[in-house]
């Protein structure tokens, strides 16, 4: 496991605790965002709302960043490239 990896994995583990907790106190960040990629994940979070409910959608962000943190931390290991397949 990499410092890059490290980095990448503490990123994205704040960034889903932001996502999640805000979704479950009723805000759904990147509604009024004029960037399309945070504009497609508010449209995701808002039928998640509306199918199971604000806080089982938090908590599903939460569980869904948590997991892809995991999986960056871990990716390319024993590799010195980094999992690139520049060998």
């Amino acid at each position: 496991m990499t410092k890059t990896n490290q980095y990448w994995a503490i990123g994205i583990s704040i960034a889903g605790l932001y996502f999640g907790i805000s979704i479950m106190f009723g805000y759904i960040p990147g509604l009024e965002s004029d960037v399309g990629t945070f504009q497609r994940l508010a449209k995701l979070a808002a039928m998640g709302v509306a199918e199971y409910g604000y806080f089982q959608t938090g908590l599903g962000a939460i569980v869904a960043s948590l997991a892809f943190a995991l999986l960056c931390l871990f990716s390319g290991k024993g590799s010195p490239d980094g999992g690139m397949g520049l060998d």
